[in-house]
């Protein structure tokens, strides 16, 4: 195993420790620490997946900081500077520029409103990206604490949409696959799937969670504006209701992580 793999194993191993922990303060009642430690799980979360994926080196993590969209940021800035450099046609990638606007949009009811389906000119890419970097800035000044019970559910179900979606779609693909290609080929096909179908997964949780507890990182912690955290993170809070659902999700995404992280089961089946 590479340098680079062992850190972002440790990246993953620490993010699931502190999603263990928060779990056993949730039981406790003890919901501030808990919060606490799930948004720091969301982080490290996030961070590995920069290192998985190449967005950021190593001595690039401490510029994110407690920031965790700053590594979607980035993803979308290069693109947009690939975009510039290349005369010729640019093929965004949609499974992280193009998810990240579409969950932020549902989280932010006016981008959502005022959305459109952009064509396939340079000029709309450019647009396209640069409304995702608006509405990830949008996303510092919107409101994850105070939010509704219907709110908190809404953000839930993007990731249970996603999956039934995806499961609709695996089962219609195994039938076409079946029916068009030679047995080794569909096993290939099947298995190309599967390594999308977890990469888009382990995106979506983490944007998701990171909405949910990237306001979190110092309210949890001190008084704020004379707040007391302790008063905040209550059951009264919806976060805190629905935090455990979150937490699931973010475990499984990041045992998902690892799979990528040690070697996806599409590679192996190419070798």
């Amino acid at each position: 195993m590479s340098d680079k793999k062992k850190i972002t194993a440790i990246w993953i191993k620490l993010a699931l420790s502190d999603l263990k922990a928060s779990n056993i303060l949730h039981e406790q009642k003890q919901y501030r620490t808990s919060y606490f430690l799930f948004q720091q799980a969301a982080e490290k979360a996030n961070k590995a997946y920069a290192l998985t994926f190449g967005i950021v080196e190593e001595e690039g993590l401490k510029s994110i900081g407690h920031n965790q969209f700053k590594i979607f940021r980035k993803v979308i800035l290069d693109q947009i500077n690939k975009l510039k450099d290349q005369t010729k046609g640019f093929n965004e990638d949609p499974l992280i520029s193009g998810t990240v606007n579409d969950i932020t949009k549902l989280a932010l009811p006016k981008s959502r409103k005022n959305s459109k389906i952009s064509p396939l000119s340079a000029e709309a890419k450019v647009q396209s990206l640069n409304e995702a970097l608006s509405n990830i800035d949008k996303i510092r000044n919107h409101d994850f604490v105070n939010m509704t019970l219907s709110d908190v559910n809404g953000l839930y179900k993007i990731y249970s949409n996603s999956q039934l979606l995806n499961n609709d779609l695996f089962l219609h693909l195994k039938i076409e696959l079946k029916k068009r290609l030679k047995q080794r080929d569909y096993y290939l096909g099947i298995s190309l799937f599967s390594y999308m179908r977890d990469f888009y997964f382990i995106l979506i949780a983490f944007v998701v969670c990171s909405m949910v507890t990237i306001q979190h990182s110092t309210l949890t912690r001190y008084p704020e504006k004379g707040r007391n955290p302790l008063q905040i993170y209550t059951l009264k809070l919806p976060l805190i209701k629905k935090q455990l659902l979150f937490m699931n999700l973010l475990e499984e995404a990041l045992n998902k992580l690892n799979e990528f992280n040690n070697e996806h089961k599409f590679v192996k089946s190419l070798k």
